[in-house]
């Protein structure tokens, strides 16, 4: 899934005359195609995606086994053809090395040349699960082609082909090959005026056009995917501005007018410490968001360099990831940023770390560092959509965000937010509200859009100011099946529109296609944050698409709907385009299209339960990392409650203080949900008390186990695991705050019980002996606390196994407690057993 394989064919026809520029020309394009840092592409078939001057049947053959391993594996093919090519009438061929004369002139036929065309046409119809087609021609003879591709290559397919093509069409001799040495050119180094990090056919076209005056190139497309990309933007590994190549920058400022809210805003935010932005659904939040990082397309309004960072949160957005988002883009922004963060991390003691969350850790920290020894100037942040954040992540990162606004150390730190004015966001700031659109702003959007003049007053009426639905109604209009007797009168209707469009009322097209790919990423909620694999997999258990070249189908389709971040990777996310899109397809009063929305909540904890489950939880992995975010509001929602609770035990991150808050917000759901005496609720209870004492907090965690204690013993009885667990955690806090003494007396307390319930091979009740012997040896017991060790060895080694930590770890204190009690050589011979 998400591989790319390429093709290149260098082929010279003898009788033609040589071409100067072959093979060189074709090597250097296969080794930019094949270049991890630029084309990505493994080889079509076998060790090596490069053919050179092939004979006909080695022609025919290297492209047959390029479609059928693509097909197989579900990749996408870059065919590329470097040489000799000729056409008959309205067929063009690629002529291979082999082609013989007649009558000194050349004349290829299907037998003796590829008729490209009609080649790749066969050979989908046989291999047709290919995701994906793009096919580069640098050929004499090939201004014919594209013209026939359009019209040839749909008709009578067997199945959907999105494809592209990049073809030179001058009649003339293929002359120097300037149509690919511009191409590997232009793979080499990148578009510095584009801001997305890949290259499509189309951008690459305009450079070729300006470079080759001799060349036309032209770029038919069916079914135009942004997943059939060229190659990376290697200009944006040399000028990185991460937030460029996200998906909304592009999207949201494709046609952007600067306003006079763009304008007020900058004002704002060079004095305000922060500035929030509010309104109501569709009223432009985001695309001010969006303008603030790209100040060369509005007309001077926004300075240079006027962002730092540039964050779109999501409902999947968790106050980590939101730390590591703003923590690399300003690494890159900032190279004296990273350095500071790498300096902290490794001064900071790990009691320090326990106690920060991740935005002190990755941002607040390292800042403060950086303003302590230097004058950066000012750093602004933006955050898009406060709103859509969960409310597990709310209260973490509203913290940060005060002591950003408020503190002197951070006092060149501009903050930006944009969100619904229903959302409470505690942050000392100004506030800019925004309103319905004026008139004059709409009108040049519509401009900008090339939308009738006549339909122009009828979009304005319907939208009323709202942003949202004038940019709907602009792709709307632009169909040409619209019609504009029949415009849609609200959002409801737009949305309906769109679906019918795309086949909707076809029973089978929306029960196997629309339908559970679209619920899906509705129950994600808005943005590209559902991996690829992930929605396959629980678009095929509602009975839709379950590979990726499927579901790349319908998102290609439904492109105005959905969004996608690193196309045609195996990183590819995806997620509807607005959350009320995500409600319209969530409402079953919403008519035809409306859908249970537990439905795909279900299908999703499914396909997470196969794909990543919570059992072998693998905090560096795609699809883990979505679930470590959002699994258990999805079990949330179809009311699996107990399950929900398992997912917060499982999906635990590595930053203490961040265990603590989610559990703290999720208390409250569960307390309301539960009531105070249902064993989840007091599992709840438990982890908080673990958690805040892992944050530093000793005596409260006392205070807080202590509590539990009464309730548990009420409601689950003394001898139940959780009951016995909570009086281990009661004694080991009770150490941690210096009592030795009541420790050593509650877990001697407490053993019994653990030997009669668990058994005395339970792994508890070893740790508990270990507890006794650790706390007997701290109240000065040296050699009881030896003798208790030594019991517990073998008893450890015969159930835990000789190699187990808690085993080990017996090892070393039967070395230290031997040294303890003056001998001093033989704890050296025990150490140095144990170190191997």
């Amino acid at each position: 899934m998400g591989t790319r394989r390429v093709l290149v064919i260098g082929s010279q026809c003898p009788p033609l005359g040589t071409l100067s520029f072959l093979p060189q020309l074709a090597q250097e394009l296969y080794d930019v195609m094949a270049d991890p840092e630029l084309g990505s592409c493994q080889p079509a078939t076998g060790e090596r995606g490069l053919l050179l001057d092939p004979t006909i049947q080695e022609l025919k053959a290297k492209v047959e086994a390029a479609f059928q391993e693509a097909s197989q594996k579900e990749d996408t093919l870059i065919l590329a053809f470097i040489g000799h090519g000729d056409f008959a009438g309205e067929d063009f061929y690629l002529l291979p090395a082999d082609l013989q004369l007649t009558n000194e002139t050349v004349v290829p036929t299907s037998e003796t040349a590829l008729h490209l065309i009609q080649k790749i046409k066969q050979l989908h119809r046989r291999y047709s699960s290919v995701d994906g087609l793009v096919v580069l021609v640098d050929t004499c003879g090939s201004a014919v082609a594209p013209h026939a591709a359009a019209a040839t290559w749909v008709k009578d397919l067997t199945s959907p082909l999105r494809f592209e093509m990049l073809m030179a069409t001058a009649d003339r001799q293929a002359a120097d090959g300037c149509f690919t040495k511009t191409l590997v050119d232009v793979i080499r180094n990148g578009i510095e005026s584009m801001s997305g990090e890949t290259l499509r056919c189309e951008a690459v076209r305009k450079v070729i056009e300006e470079c080759c005056p001799n060349q036309q190139p032209q770029q038919p497309t069916y079914n135009a995917d942004e997943g059939l990309w060229l190659a990376k933007n290697a200009a944006r590994r040399r000028h990185p501005t991460p937030w460029r190549t996200h998906p909304n920058v592009e999207r949201l400022t494709r046609w952007l007018v600067p306003t006079a809210m763009l304008s007020e805003l900058v004002e704002k935010s060079k004095t305000a410490r922060c500035v929030i932005v509010e309104g109501l659904t569709g009223q432009g939040k985001s695309a001010l968001a969006a303008a603030l990082a790209r100040p060369e397309i509005t007309e001077g309004l926004v300075p240079d360099g006027f962002v730092h960072a540039l964050v779109f949160i999501s409902a999947s957005t968790s106050s980590e990831e939101l730390a590591r988002q703003l923590a690399e883009q300003l690494d890159l922004g900032l190279p004296q940023f990273g350095q500071e963060r790498a300096a902290f991390k490794d001064c900071a003691k790990e009691a320090e770390l326990a106690k920060l969350n991740s935005l002190r850790q990755e941002v607040l920290m390292p800042l403060r560092r950086l303003f302590a020894k230097s004058t950066p100037g000012v750093i602004r942040l933006v955050l898009d959509g406060f709103d859509q954040l969960r409310s597990t992540a709310a209260r973490t990162v509203v913290s940060a965000l005060n002591e950003l606004a408020t503190h002197p150390d951070f006092h060149s730190v501009r903050l930006i937010i944009t969100t619904r004015p229903d959302t409470a966001i505690p942050v000392a700031s100004e506030h800019l509200v925004l309103g319905q659109a004026d008139a004059s702003s709409l009108q040049a959007y519509l401009d900008r859009r090339s939308v009738s003049p006549s339909l122009r007053k009828q979009i304005l009426n319907t939208a009323k100011g709202n942003w949202l639905i004038v940019h709907l109604l602009a792709d709307v209009v632009a169909d040409p099946a619209f019609d504009p007797k029949r415009p849609p009168k609200s959002l409801t209707d737009i949305y309906g529109l769109e679906l019918r469009r795309q086949g909707g009322m076809e029973p089978t097209r929306w029960r196997t296609q629309l339908r559970p790919t679209l619920s899906v990423l509705a129950a994600a909620g808005a943005g590209p944050v559902m991996p690829l694999r992930l929605l396959c997999a629980a678009s095929g258990k509602l009975g839709g698409p379950h590979r990726p070249k499927g579901v790349r189908d319908v998102l290609v389709d439904c492109r105005g709907l959905v969004v996608r971040n690193r196309p045609g990777t195996q990183e590819e996310l995806a997620g509807v385009f607005h959350q009320t899109f995500a409600d319209y397809v969530l409402n079953p009063s919403t008519g035809e299209f409306g859908i249970d929305r537990r439905e795909p909540h279900r299908a999703i904890v499914d396909a997470l339960t196969e794909l990543a489950p919570m059992e072998t939880h693998q905090p560096d992995d795609l699809l883990h990392r979505y679930a470590a975010a959002a699994e258990v509001s999805h079990l949330w929602e179809i009311g699996e409650h107990s399950k929900a609770v398992q997912s917060l035990v499982r999906r635990e991150g590595v930053v203490p203080a961040e265990n603590l808050a989610r559990w703290e917000v999720w208390y409250r759901r569960i307390l309301k949900t539960l009531g105070p005496d249902h064993p989840d609720t007091l599992t709840t209870r438990s982890n908080i008390a673990s958690w805040t004492g892992r944050t530093g907090d000793a005596q409260e965690a006392l205070r807080l186990f202590t509590q539990l204690l009464p309730d548990q013993h009420r409601v689950l009885g003394p001898d139940h695991p959780d009951t016995l667990t909570t009086r281990s955690s009661i004694a080991s806090w009770t150490g941690l705050t210096g009592d030795t003494r009541e420790a050593l007396r509650l877990f001697t307390q407490l053993l019994p019980a653990q030997q009669r319930v668990l058994g005395p091979d339970h792994p508890d009740t070893l740790t508990t002996r270990s507890s006794i012997a650790s706390s007997t040896g701290r109240t000065g017991k040296v050699r009881e606390a030896l003798r208790l060790f030594t019991q517990l060895l073998p008893d450890q080694e015969r159930v835990l196994g000789p190699d187990h930590p808690d085993t080990l770890r017996t090892r070393s204190s039967i070395a230290s407690s031997t040294g303890e009690t003056g001998d001093t050589r033989e704890a050296l011979r025990l150490f140095t057993q144990l170190l191997p």
